[in-house]
């Protein structure tokens, strides 16, 4: 035998080197492996599982429920917004508040009752998180009331965020739209 052949014939016969598969490969378990990347030594795969399937439902049912908030056919929305009447009882106590020339209180006064009414006529349409941006642009509000809500909240924003008092003529301005509210037909 040659060098190359003796060295061989002495690797195959070693018994410290493995050269056959003594057990059958057994194919992968999927479910197994994935448990096994899951597992912690304290079983939390299945509590795992199922809370991530419950975040995917949740997920899922925001979803459709913020469609559904946003299919309002034409006609729904122009009843509602012939119905929407403010009364004018509601702008006493803003009308104190700018006597007293208290003007950016009187304005945020006329901004939570308008929170009131949305929340009234639009139920549905109001979160509790929503600032007064995200309710002037709410899509089931008529246009005249978004438009109205909307530049009385800019004022009160002014006077809040800005610290900047707002004056009669704001005021004005401000009870103008609400007032035009109250005497739509």
């Amino acid at each position: 035998m040659t060098d190359y052949a003796a060295a061989q014939d002495a690797l195959l016969h070693d018994p410290s080197l493995q050269t056959a598969f003594t057990k059958a490969i057994v194919k992968a378990d999927p479910l197994r492996d994935t448990e096994a990347l899951f597992h912690f030594g304290h079983g939390l795969y299945w509590p795992l599982m199922i809370g991530l399937g419950l975040v995917v439902v949740i997920i899922l049912a925001q979803t459709v429920r913020g469609q559904i908030g946003r299919r309002r056919p034409e006609a729904v929305l122009a009843t509602a917004e012939a119905a929407i009447v403010i009364p004018a009882s509601a702008l006493m106590d803003a009308d104190a508040l700018a006597a007293a020339e208290r003007y950016s209180e009187a304005v945020h006064a006329l901004l939570l009752r308008g929170v009131g009414v949305i929340q009234e006529h639009f139920p549905r349409a109001l979160r509790s998180g929503h600032t007064s941006r995200e309710i002037a642009a709410l899509a089931v509000l008529p246009g005249a009331l978004r438009e109205a809500f909307g530049g009385i909240a800019a004022y009160v924003e002014r006077a809040i965020f800005a610290r900047r008092a707002l004056g009669v003529a704001e005021w004005e301005a401000c009870r103008s739209l609400y007032a035009g509210l109250v005497a739509r037909p």
